[in-house]
């Protein structure tokens, strides 16, 4: 069943593009032209309610058909349609009892996997201004631009759909070479639902093993972040074994320099799965049947430079004061960043 609510209520603003669950909210004073057929120019927000049976590629088809009659303008339509139902409406008991997660989510009861730890020097960069806002981007790019392209960060990127929910967004969606390896999720400070976030993280992962499947590249493990800024834990997803994995957790607290000081390990987790994924990325591709032998030979010498920038990070353990530390990370840099004609 599809229809249209129209309403006079006293919200304002832009686009409100949220479908929270199967409502589609629209700002009529800034995204229509005009009344269409049957709205009174007096309305300002338009509610568009979907059958959340339907797929999103089927809702798509309904909102074409029934928002211009409204007189929604095409920049609004082209924005809806990048913003699908998110996955806020997950319950965790449904996604358990499906996947073989504990019925009450603890961190604690899920396997353990922990990615390989290497060890970055955080130059002053990494410690700049960082605000609530985005407040990751702050030590997440700098570790991006380490690869020069090869990982990068689409935030707030739009994934597809599994026959579990119809796709969503999330705030850092990371790739390497294209394929999804990274995942973010922040909350408000104090949450008290965590097993929907988790329900979430894990529908977000889901989702992206279900695109590196249909590239070809299925056994490419998924990792993912839930963060409030004080408390990180890191979950991962086999999609080999089809389980879901608890990495670990790092709680941060006191003032602010040493907060930033324990923001080190925390970009210190976050480039380990990084680099472990890519190289993870790099060896599927290679194994890949669909890879062309021009290709091929491209990832192997790329793959060879990645675990030659491993050996040195995974070294940086032993070095004892920062000027070593940092004189190895400079090293460690350069290999990583070594060519080799890849893209």
């Amino acid at each position: 069943m599809y229809y249209i609510s129209l309403a006079t209520p006293r919200a304002s603003g832009g686009l409100n593009s949220v479908l929270d669950r199967s409502w589609l909210v629209l700002d009529c004073k800034e995204d229509c032209t005009g009344p269409g057929p049957g709205l009174s120019p007096v309305l300002h927000k338009l509610v568009l309610v979907l059958d959340r049976s339907e797929s999103w590629s089927q809702q798509i088809d309904i909102i074409d058909r029934l928002l211009p009659l409204c007189g929604i303008t095409e920049r609004a339509l082209k924005k809806v349609k990048k913003s699908p139902p998110s996955f806020s409406h997950a319950e965790y008991p449904d996604l358990a009892g499906k996947y073989g997660l504990p019925i009450i989510f603890r961190a604690k009861d899920l396997a353990n996997y922990s990615a390989p730890e290497f060890y970055v020097y955080i130059q002053d960069h990494f410690r700049g201004e960082a605000t609530k806002v985005r407040f990751l981007d702050a030590f997440i790019v700098p570790l991006l631009a380490i690869a020069r392209g090869r990982i990068i960060d689409t935030p707030e990127e739009t994934l597809p759909a599994t026959q579990d929910t119809s796709g969503g967004a999330v705030e850092h969606e990371i790739l390497a070479l294209n394929d999804g390896l990274f995942f973010v999720i922040e909350v408000k400070l104090h949450h008290t639902d965590l097993d929907k976030k988790a329900a979430q993280l894990f529908l977000e992962m889901l989702s992206a093993a279900k695109l590196n499947e249909a590239r070809g590249v299925p056994a490419i493990r998924v990792y993912g972040l839930i963060t409030d800024l004080n408390e990180f834990n890191f979950y991962s997803y086999d999609p080999v074994k089809q389980l879901f994995f608890h990495d670990t957790g790092i709680h941060t607290s006191g003032s602010r320099e040493h907060f930033l000081i324990q923001m080190v390990e925390v970009s210190n987790k976050i480039f380990s799965i990084l680099l472990v994924g890519y190289i993870g990325v790099l060896e599927a591709l290679i194994a890949r049947e669909s890879t062309t032998m021009e290709d091929r030979k491209t990832y192997e010498a790329v793959l060879v430079i990645a675990h030659s920038a491993e050996t040195s990070f995974s070294k940086q353990g032993e070095c004892r004061t920062i000027e070593a530390l940092e004189r190895h990370s400079m090293q460690a840099y350069e290999t990583l960043q070594k060519r080799s004609g890849a893209h």
